[in-house]
């Protein structure tokens, strides 16, 4: 394989995991909001 192969693959893992990170980030924001609602 060449660099701009590895390199590609490489961008689409981080782009994955960068998802999952937003994605966990977004469900505690969620959570956090749930919390302050039941909060008077």
């Amino acid at each position: 394989m060449s660099m701009i192969e590895k390199r590609g693959i490489g961008t689409v893992i981080n782009i994955e995991e960068n998802v999952e990170r937003m994605q966990i980030d977004l469900k505690k924001m969620a959570v956090a909001r749930k919390r302050k609602r039941k909060s008077p």
